[in-house]
């Protein structure tokens, strides 16, 4: 049960960190934080990752990075073997890139952020339908 009520925090968490960076990245220029986009975006990245591992049944801990957490969902799924976080690894949100990062970066993040939610529905709908 512990692990369905984590499942259920941490993909409304995931989505909300989406949803953020959404609505940053739609903002006008002016209004725009890059910042949040990229951090959002990432911050989702980690949460849709953990979220698939909680569904599967496994404990995640706050100190595993998104290396890991991409290397076990690939261990647990070929599928997530297409996503290639290699940006989100050494950018990693935190880097100065980020907090001047141009519409290019920022696209970039969003672009990876949507293919994790989209893989990680997928993946839990097919294994739902098996």
């Amino acid at each position: 049960m512990e692990t369905k009520n984590n499942y259920l925090y941490t993909i409304k968490l995931a989505h909300d960190y989406y949803d953020t960076a959404y609505e940053q990245y739609c903002k006008p220029e002016e209004d725009l934080v890059p910042y949040m986009v990229c951090r959002s975006a990432y911050k989702s990245v980690g949460n849709y990752l953990a979220a698939y591992m909680f569904h599967r049944g496994l404990m995640v801990k706050d100190e595993m990075t998104l290396q890991f957490l991409l290397k076990s969902c690939q261990d647990l799924n070929p599928a997530f073997n297409e996503l290639d976080l290699d940006l989100l690894f050494y950018g990693n949100a935190h880097h100065e890139e980020v907090l001047f990062a141009d519409d290019v970066t920022m696209h970039k993040y969003m672009d990876l952020s949507t293919a994790t939610r989209d893989l990680v529905a997928r993946e839990i709908q097919n294994e739902a339908s098996n």
